[in-house]
């Protein structure tokens, strides 16, 4: 009886969505309005990197409502935590429209992928890819090139060829370390082999194993006390690693001693840029994320056409530049 319990939590979860879909009940004066939308999409993400996603999340949001469309952000806020592979059956069974994904090469991913757009509910991966798959389209980065902007900011920061042999550490997920972060690893490697030969410099990765705060809490404590393995850059490729390493270093004094390369540009992130906690952010335009994927389903679901790969762009962020946006963000 105790096995059937979470499966009837997920039926119960979908009835609601099933009721919901379509419909939102708004309050106005105290009353009850109720709004019905010509088409239900829903967003589907993974980890635990919420800063990152609620970005996304706030620009496909406005640009589906647009045109008519009300995005959901599946599994959000809910009293019980669902892997992302049960959030994208749900809202398959669900029928939505259509569905944004974070994709992997996961064979499990790949398979509910294929059974969604099987059942006529097209599916665009965002940010990372899931190529094996029969998704509609792509909407994201080019992983290599994320390593080239990351190698080349650690370039600026050596300088010429150091005295003695420096350590890169690329920060990966277990579940995530696939292909795109691989290839993150390689453009990191042979954009500083261009600068300083082959070998130079040691470009590891380190693996997280859950990807959770406490266990990206627990990984950064461990690196910035064992001060004798402690790299010399650190590597970040998500918001929640970034804010873990730089208050890492900040508790355990350890500022200076590691330089960390952070992702995305929250306020606190850029705050840690400008007083140098953090040497410098990569920064991934949020907005073109969540409007190019309301797009490129909107324009399958119209045409049965659509672009199959959307870049979206990406820079990155110094100290000097950090202050810059912040002065702006808070004029604005």
């Amino acid at each position: 009886m105790l096995l059937l319990m979470p499966w009837a939590c997920i039926v119960v979860v979908i009835a609601a969505l099933l009721w919901y879909q379509g419909t939102v009940i708004l309050s106005k004066d105290n009353m009850e309005v109720h709004k019905t939308y010509k088409r239900h999409y829903a967003l589907v993400t993974g980890g635990t990197d919420d800063v990152f996603w609620s970005s996304v999340y706030e620009s496909a949001y406005a640009v589906a409502a647009e045109h008519d469309v009300l995005l959901e952000r599946f599994g959000y806020d809910l009293a019980v935590k669902y892997s992302k592979d049960d959030l994208l059956e749900m809202a398959i069974e669900a029928g939505v429209d259509g569905i944004i994904v974070e994709g992997d090469e996961d064979e499990r991913t790949i398979e509910l992928i294929n059974r969604a757009v099987s059942q006529n509910i097209p599916v665009v991966t965002i940010l990372s890819d899931c190529s094996g798959s029969m998704r509609q389209s792509y909407v994201g980065v080019n992983n290599y090139d994320i390593g080239q902007n990351y190698g080349e900011a650690i370039a600026k920061l050596i300088g010429e060829t150091p005295s003695s042999k420096l350590n890169v550490r690329v920060i990966l997920e277990s579940k995530e370390a696939d292909v795109a972060q691989n290839l993150v690893l390689l453009g990191v490697r042979e954009n500083l082999e261009k600068y300083y030969g082959e070998g130079s410099i040691d470009v590891t990765s380190g693996t997280i194993s859950e990807p959770d705060d406490f266990a990206v809490e627990e990984y950064m404590r461990d690196t910035f006390l064992d001060r004798a393995q402690l790299p010399e850059f650190i590597v970040c490729l998500n918001s929640i690693t970034t804010q873990q390493a730089y208050q890492a270093a900040v508790d355990y004094n350890a500022v200076g001693s590691c330089k960390i390369l952070g992702y995305y540009d929250s306020e606190s992130i850029l705050s840690a840029v400008s007083k140098g906690i953090i040497s410098s952010t990569l920064s991934v335009d949020t907005e073109q994320l969540g409007r190019y994927a309301v797009e490129n389903l909107n324009d399958y679901i119209e045409t049965g056409y659509t672009n199959g790969y959307n870049a979206v762009d990406m820079k990155m962020i110094d100290r000097e530049k950090a202050a810059e946006i912040l002065e702006q963000r808070k004029e604005q």
